[in-house]
């Protein structure tokens, strides 16, 4: 189980395989990222959006934006 403050994020069910539960991302948006783990599934994610907790979205933006542009690219 996961809590706000952990780096963590969900990825799109269309994308979404066992396998990838543990890999980590890099997330940007602007000159800002952060390395998150993918720990579950966002079943009402488009295929390239991210469902990151609320530590890690801070990292990117305010959280009162509610949703910001993010690139993201697999590491590790």
């Amino acid at each position: 189980m996961s809590a706000d403050t952990d780096y963590v994020v969900a990825i799109s069910a269309r994308i979404w395989t066992r396998a990838l539960c543990g890999k980590q991302i890099l997330a940007s948006s602007g000159p800002r990222s952060v390395t998150v783990t993918i720990v579950d599934t966002c079943p009402g994610c488009a295929a390239g959006d991210l469902d990151l907790s609320p530590a890690a979205f801070k990292r990117l933006g305010n959280l009162s934006d509610g949703r910001i542009p993010v690139r993201w690219r697999f590491i590790g």
